[in-house]
């Protein structure tokens, strides 16, 4: 009993070793093992955002230019697990004193760094690109810059929720020195993303 009990276990034993298998490389024989590592945010992944945000005039002023509101669409790419480079397009508007409204579009190309805590993540942006203002019958075309900051919470692997604020800088320049202007609007509210 004690013989087959032995030849038993060495059969095993030598089974478990024919058929424990490695991936080899024919040419160099070098050991290849699959590792997966698990990272919230990993080079070639993208993400969808949508925003909702209350605009906060600091020139115009507030006496001038009363709160508005706005929306805006943006994607993003990692080029690493921390940097992103995307754009976004914004719907904007803003109601003046005498019950009229400005409205601005920007349409900006951005570029991101996004450091992570745990499942916090912190992104800080610059966006630069142009913008289409409208007040009234005045039309303008000109160049927009927005640093923003946010603070999101991944609620799983597909969806993050959380917080966003931004400057709108929009300058104006015209022919006359004396007429230009920049437009100083902040905005801030919420965001959703989808990961990807």
């Amino acid at each position: 009993m004690k013989r087959i009990l032995f030849y038993l276990l060495c059969c095993l034993s030598a089974s478990s070793l024919l058929f424990a298998q490695t991936e080899d490389s024919p040419q160099t024989g070098e050991v290849y093992v699959q590792d997966s590592v698990y990272q919230m945010n990993q080079k070639g992944d993208h993400q969808i955002k949508i925003e909702l945000a209350l605009q906060i005039p600091f020139r115009p002023s507030i006496e001038q230019l009363k709160l508005g509101g706005g929306g805006s669409l943006g994607y993003m790419y990692f080029l690493t697990d921390w940097l992103l480079l995307g754009g976004d397009i914004s719907f904007s508007y803003a109601p003046t004193i005498g019950s009229n409204q400005l409205t601005f579009i920007p349409i900006l190309f951005k570029i991101a760094a996004q450091p992570t805590v745990w499942r916090f993540e912190f992104p800080i942006s610059i966006g630069i690109g142009g913008v289409f203002q409208n007040y009234l019958d005045r039309f303008y075309f000109g160049l927009a810059v927005k640093p923003s900051v946010g603070a999101f919470f991944r609620i799983n692997p597909s969806w993050s929720v959380g917080l966003h604020t931004g400057l709108y800088i929009m300058p104006q320049w015209y022919t006359h020195p004396q007429y230009n202007y920049t437009a100083l609007i902040m905005d801030a509210g919420l965001s959703a993303r989808y990961h990807f």
